[in-house]
């Protein structure tokens, strides 16, 4: 899907790592979504890729229309007055990372040690 550099015209032209910056991804995913026709790119003599701002803009006109149009087809497939809840988050019910968690948490005490040694001898 790439482009000719004649044809690219005085648009603007961005490296990956800045285009993947604005698209708020990373270059990898970018590459993929080159590889895969969702974005228009271009391809240099030397092997680099330039993408054109507009293909950025048109990426995120198609991204929206999707999100709006499965938002709309959930929203009728949905009965009235029913609200969707919200999914619980990946990290319910995990324990707090290590140094977050509250002082009373443990018992550090000598006694309280004796016996976890205890239990593993």
């Amino acid at each position: 899907m790439g482009r000719s550099i004649a044809s690219a015209g005085r648009e603007r032209q961005l490296k990956c790592s800045e285009a993947a910056a604005k698209l708020g991804i990373c270059e990898r995913t970018l590459r993929r979504y080159m590889k895969a026709g969702r974005i228009r790119f271009h391809r240099l003599p030397g092997g680099h890729f330039r993408i054109p701002e507009s293909a950025i803009e048109e990426f995120w006109s198609e991204h929206d229309r999707r999100h709006t149009r499965a938002a709309d087809r959930a929203a009728e497939t949905r009965p009235a007055g029913k609200a969707r809840r919200p999914s619980p988050s990946p990290s319910a019910g995990r324990r707090p990372a290590l140094g977050c968690e509250p002082p009373d948490e443990y018992d550090l005490s000598p006694a309280a040690l004796e016996r976890l040694r205890a239990q593993f001898r």
